[in-house]
């Protein structure tokens, strides 16, 4: 009896209720060979997406923007939002991925994004801004649903939510040493005729085009990676299988009714450890295999096809699941309302930050230099703001990953993404009272609980659709539900900057409105009309 055999009878039995936990080795080995390069490309993906909040700090000046034209966009009133509307693509852009395959769909989306955000650099008008935010967000719109699908590949729905707030504390991250980046990079004004912002620009997308060769080279399968032993690969498959089972998401098939449905050519195939290692149902880039057993997933046959005609029809079911799913419309409105307070306090945060200092040399009676002087205090005021915005994405990379461990010794979600956004929502709601009380210290306070409060919902809010659908159709759910969120991440930085502008550059209405917002995204998440059904 080969290896494979012996670890399929082992996790097959029909005396066993679930998947024994894997070898704490294999867990280990399993991160550090899945969870690095996806990371790496969350965080270029966040660089390149947030570069725009601390180029805006010259930008703006430049170009003459106001608020509500930044809230919005570049130049015109349609920046922000035609970046948004690049990235409701991402149902399509998921669609492509399990058609193609996770591995050459990732390695050409970056390397699209590498130059489209170089390009920024190059900007001269506002028509060229306007253009290259548009394909910029339809360049990274299907960057977290193939992440997604490619960690549902080897961890279940427990496992899935800790495994994706690795990779998503990127955005933290970026955050926290974006900062102190782009401080750097704006100091370089002048250098080269260049503007500070165009150094970020073309920079910032160096590593982008670094990654699509690392991706086409180094991206993991199941089915082929050297890392792991026939009986491990059956382990991480099964463990998979069985935990979409116990969610009612997956009928496992027999394995000998899987070799009979694999087709006569699978059938003469001499039989052997690797031929049998083939049975799952993805090929080694992620797309789906040629010849593999059909599963049963919710009344549709999705993932098991035998010619590229099968595999298209695969896709289609599992994206009609997907939409007839009415948890996933709900997950996105609770995700429309989490993206709009998050976007916006990523979007606004350096800005914020920057009017409470100006607030202070105000209140201090420091102005009155002019020409080279109150330059060299505006770069200083800048670069201020931009390090002291690393704070609260530095708290909120932390929070993340607590809240979705807690989440996931306790088997719970609802609570554990509901109560982050109260939290978030009465720092919000404090935020004009602290910031008038403590000046720049409560303001950057007040936002770093904000900021703790949103990004903590990672872990157990985007496990929630592998939990009751399988790998393929959950990671069309998955970008459904961000696709409702990319509406939310449009609303809530536009609503901000209109708010700041009525004001008077004034945020405090926009920190009540984002209040208001969490809030009631905690109250859809605790709602029981929703999902009464949702795990």
């Amino acid at each position: 009896m080969t290896e494979h055999d012996m670890a399929e009878r082992e996790w097959t039995s029909p005396e066993q209720t679930g998947p024994p936990p894997l070898p704490p080795d294999l867990e280990r080995r399993v991160f550090w060979r899945v969870i690095p390069l996806l990371f790496a490309i969350a965080y270029t993906s966040q660089l390149d997406r947030t570069n725009l909040a601390f180029a805006a700090l010259q930008l703006d000046a430049d170009l003459g923007f106001s608020r509500t034209v930044h809230g919005l966009g570049s130049g015109t009133p349609r920046l922000l939002s035609l970046f948004f509307i690049g990235y409701l693509a991402q149902l399509p852009a998921n669609v492509a991925c399990l058609t193609f395959g996770v591995r050459r769909w990732l390695s050409c989306i970056l390397l699209v994004w590498a130059v489209v955000a170089g390009l920024g650099a190059a900007i001269r008008t506002r028509a060229h801004f306007l253009v290259l935010r548009f394909l910029l967000g339809l360049a990274e719109a299907g960057t977290f649903p193939a992440i997604y699908f490619q960690l549902a590949r080897f961890y279940d729905a427990d496992g899935l939510g800790l495994a994706y707030t690795w990779v998503a504390t990127a955005t933290a991250v970026a955050g926290l040493t974006g900062a102190p980046l782009a401080a750097g990079l704006l100091a370089l004004d002048g250098r080269g005729g260049l503007r500070g912002w165009q150094w970020l620009f073309l920079l910032e997308a160096v590593p982008a085009c670094l990654l699509s060769v690392a991706v086409a080279l180094a991206l993991p399968s199941p089915a082929d990676a050297g890392w792991l032993s026939a009986g491990e690969r059956s382990a991480l498959r099964t463990r998979v299988r069985w935990a979409q089972a116990g969610q009612g998401a997956l009928e496992l098939v027999p394995r000998e009714a899987a070799v009979a449905g694999a087709g006569a050519h699978d059938a003469e195939a001499p039989a052997s450890e690797d031929r049998a290692d083939e049975l799952p149902l993805l090929a080694s880039d992620g797309g789906p295999r040629r010849g593999s057993a059909p599963v049963k997933t919710q009344g549709n046959e999705v993932g098991g096809v035998g010619d590229e005609n099968g595999s298209r029809a695969g896709t289609a079911a599992a994206l009609r699941a997907a939409l007839r799913d009415v948890r996933l419309w709900w997950l996105g409105g609770i995700l429309l309302l989490v993206d709009a307070a998050m976007n916006a306090v990523n979007f606004w945060l350096p800005q914020i930050i920057r009017a409470s200092l100006r607030a202070g040399i105000v209140n201090g009676d420091e102005g009155g230099e002019a020409g080279a002087e109150a330059t060299s205090r505006q770069q200083r005021l800048d670069v201020k703001a931009s390090l002291l915005a690393g704070l609260p994405f530095a708290v909120a990379g932390v929070g993340m990953v607590l809240n979705a461990q807690h989440a996931q010794r306790r088997h719970e979600r609802r609570l554990h993404t509901a109560v982050p956004l109260v939290a978030a929502a009465g720092a919000l709601g404090l935020l004009p009272l602290t910031a008038l009380l403590l000046g720049t210290a409560g303001t950057v306070a007040a936002l770093t609980a904000g900021a703790a409060g949103i990004w903590a919902v990672h872990g157990p809010f985007y496990s929630w659709p592998s939990a009751f659908l399988d790998a393929q159709t959950a990671s069309l759910g998955f970008a459904l539900v961000k696709s409702l969120g990319a509406l939310g991440g449009f609303c809530g930085p536009l609503v901000v900057g209109v708010l700041a502008d009525a004001e008077g550059g004034d945020f405090a209405g926009g920190a009540f409105f984002l209040a208001a917002v969490a809030l009631l995204g905690a109250g859809m998440t605790l709602g029981e009309r929703g999902c009464r059904d949702c795990p």
